[in-house]
């Protein structure tokens, strides 16, 4: 008898903890983390945004060793905070997937599988960006965050660091700028390369314009834009970045004075975007080695110059394996901070850096990523939108700009329609799997 009411006694013991356990679970899962994670996120970006500002400029050296340390466990704190989100997210994913006994949702599942390839990307090149940088889109699918609110403060950290090292170079703390052709001074303001301030200005422009809505933009604010760029170009001579924001400028001013217009025609051009798409892979890949073989002219003397980014390619691709799985180590000699540039070997075509770095499967992914964004914009109508990143696509033919989010956050707005996506994926592999099954029967 005693035997039996032991019995009773443990069996009680072990449903009550077993209870207890799955309160826990249940508590743990049900805990509302949007705000928590909407300000931890803002958090990150506000740590991570001036920092690497800062590695761009010629600040960096200036602060010293211990000031690089702080810079960098800064940084490493930014880091640990968006971890914290996308772990936190993806074990509450786990454990509801384990109680309604299945795995990963779909979407956690693709977030995952991304996160893995970025680290095995990052480990074989030894560049820690490929997985930064997914992380933090990672991170921005997870929260959500109000795009738009996100992109304004990113274009005002941004635009900040122009005047606040400009005013250093004025005081003498950072140096003002570097001659590199005769009778042509081009004004760095304190960047580590003088394309960096109207680059960096091209890029907070379209922010603007993505943030205000072009439907709410005033024709002064363009103005204002306009002006901005064109007294960065007088002083830098970036003729890409002012090429660019021309034409997106010139977009922007037709769609004020004729929006209905404006969209017809973006919305017909959109149903080329393959045929563009393969012409700048054509471009890329393949024009290196047919200007090549042409053009016997010395690009030694502009570095800047198409012949020169071409030639640069060619080596490249001579010089390096241009499809691996996960990419390989490179170290490209463009070193930042540097005055000699006599031994510049490094390529500024966004597509052939990434599939040389990164791989081909990392290489995918980072133009899904775009797809996706270019896929949203048009179902939601958004065309000037749209419109931006194919200007971004386009210039990353002759700009590394394509995947650096210290100028360019744009990749963070797959976070606008990654789940409807997933979504609309996941219920397309149901039908055909049903449809096969019937078939079969």
């Amino acid at each position: 008898m005693e035997n039996g009411c032991e019995k009773d006694k443990i069996l009680l013991m072990s449903v009550g903890e077993l209870n207890m356990g799955t309160g826990l679970v249940d508590r743990y899962i049900n805990i509302e983390r949007k705000k928590i994670y909407g300000v931890l996120y803002y958090i990150a970006m506000i740590i991570y945004l001036p920092m690497m500002l800062c590695s761009i400029s010629y600040l960096q050296p200036e602060l010293g060793e211990s000031g690089m340390r702080l810079l960098h466990h800064a940084r490493i704190v930014a880091y640990l905070i968006l971890l914290f989100i996308v772990g936190d997210t993806a074990l509450r994913d786990l454990l509801t997937g384990l109680r309604n006994k299945s795995f990963l949702s779909p979407g956690q599942l693709v977030l995952m599988l991304a996160l893995f390839i970025s680290v095995v990307s990052a480990y074989i090149s030894k560049k820690s960006e490929a997985f930064v940088i997914m992380l933090i889109i990672a991170a921005a699918i997870d929260v959500k965050p109000d795009t738009r609110k996100l992109f304004a403060l990113i274009a005002a950290m941004q635009f900040a660091s122009i005047p606040v090292f400009w005013y250093l170079t004025v005081r003498g703390v950072l140096p003002d700028s570097q001659e590199y052709a005769v009778d042509l001074m081009r004004h760095s303001f304190g960047f580590a390369y003088v394309t960096f301030a109207p680059m960096l200005q091209l890029f907070i422009s379209m922010e603007y314009i993505y943030f205000r809505n072009i439907r709410k933009i005033s024709l002064t604010e363009l103005g204002i834009l306009l002006d901005i760029n064109i007294v960065l170009y007088k002083y830098c001579k970036s003729r890409n970045s002012m090429l660019i924001f021309t034409v997106v400028f010139a977009a922007a001013l037709l769609y004020k004075l004729v929006p209905d217009v404006i969209d017809r025609v973006i919305a017909l051009l959109s149903k080329f975007m393959g045929l563009l798409m393969a012409l700048i892979f054509a471009v890329s890949f393949i024009g290196p080695y047919i200007f090549t073989h042409f053009y016997k002219g010395d690009v030694s003397r502009g570095l800047g110059s198409i012949a020169a980014r071409f030639y640069l390619s060619y080596e490249a691709m001579q010089r390096y394996r241009v499809i691996t799985l996960f990419g390989q180590k490179i170290d490209w000699e463009a070193p930042l901070l540097s005055s000699n540039k006599d031994g510049y070997v490094f390529v500024d075509n966004a597509y052939l850096h990434g599939l040389l770095d990164f791989g081909i499967i990392y290489f995918i992914l980072m133009l899904l990523i775009y797809m996706v964004i270019l896929r949203i914009f048009r179902q939601r109508k958004e065309f000037m939108n749209y419109f931006m990143i194919v200007m971004i696509l386009c210039l990353s033919v002759i700009d590394p700009r394509l995947w650096v989010l210290v100028f360019n956050p744009f990749p963070m707005l797959i976070s606008e329609g990654y789940e409807e996506m997933i979504a609309e994926i996941s219920a397309q592999l149901k039908k055909r799997g049903k449809s096969s099954v019937v078939s079969s029967r």
